[in-house]
């Protein structure tokens, strides 16, 4: 069995593991092979579902996306429930 979705956080290790994965990412996997999925939010404070904002998400995904060194993220999961 092969691992297609690789989920991430931008809080474990202070962001130090997506830049690890993100070095597995450029040196040893075929990116067309796995999709790679963050969460955000976990940096708020307060963390509270009001502070999920436009600004605030944009932070978290440009600062991944940087982690990461990719220049898009597919699949972004907040960590509260975001209110419609």
């Amino acid at each position: 069995m092969r691992c297609r979705l690789l989920r991430h956080c931008d809080v474990y290790r202070d962001g130090r593991s997506e830049r690890i994965l993100g070095d597995v990412l450029r040196e040893d996997i075929d990116r067309s092979e796995v999709t790679v999925a963050t969460k955000a939010g976990r940096r708020l404070d307060p963390h509270t579902t009001e502070g999920y904002t436009e600004a605030n998400l944009r932070q978290f995904v440009d600062r991944s996306r940087e982690n990461l060194g990719v220049d898009v993220l597919p699949v972004r999961l907040p960590d509260e429930p975001v209110p419609l």
